[in-house]
């Protein structure tokens, strides 16, 4: 729903190929070709999956937290990983 789709916005002020910043391009926007990255591994060796998952969890320090500006609130990183989880374990291609 909303809280999703804006959640994933957030994201992707990042993560999209047009934003200037470190972060790698994912493709939030673009559900089957960010379903085959999450089964890849980030630069930290861990699956991406894992990453984001780690990334937006409460545990993460302040330098390594995603998004960079403000921590998701723990509702909306449950709805994330949910999502994330869901989009990996969906039959089909890839």
């Amino acid at each position: 729903g909303a809280i999703l789709k804006s959640t994933l916005n957030r994201c992707l002020k990042c993560h999209d190929a047009s934003a200037f910043t470190r972060a790698p391009v994912l493709p939030f926007d673009e559900p089957r070709a960010l379903k085959a990255k999450l089964s890849e591994k980030a630069k930290s060796g861990r699956f991406l999956l894992d990453e984001i998952e780690y990334r937006t969890g409460d545990l993460t320090d302040f330098d390594q937290q995603m998004p960079p500006d403000r921590k998701l609130n723990p509702r909306d990183a449950r709805i994330l990983k949910d999502y994330l989880e869901g989009l990996k374990a969906a039959p089909g291609s890839p």
